[in-house]
């Protein structure tokens, strides 16, 4: 009886197929790569402009103490360093394909 139904549930199973759509929608790895690059550029812009606005205020509200200034700069400037290497991404992913290529 075991081995009726396990024929029987083959057989019914063999009529029918399973398709799986690409759920990145992306047919190569450099499409996946430009799709997160251009998924972190456009969320990284309104974190990176809050952080700058914090770093301001850091420095506006430092009244003078060494501490709190350094800190405000470094906010600002490690800020702009991530944004840009994330910005830059796109290029440098351009330039590895050409190496790749040749």
């Amino acid at each position: 009886m075991f081995i009726a139904a396990f024929a029987l549930a083959s057989v019914a199973f063999a009529a029918t197929t399973i398709t799986l759509d690409n759920p990145l929608q992306a047919d190569s790895i450099q499409e996946v790569i430009s799709g997160i690059l251009s998924w972190l550029a456009a969320v990284g812009a309104p974190i990176a402009a809050g952080m700058i606005v914090y770093g301001a205020f850091l420095l506006m509200f430092s009244a003078g103490n060494p501490e709190k200034v350094t800190t405000g700069k470094k906010t600002i400037l490690y800020t702009v360093i991530g944004y840009a290497i994330i910005l830059i991404g796109n290029g440098i992913i351009k330039i590895i394909e050409n190496l790749v290529n040749k």
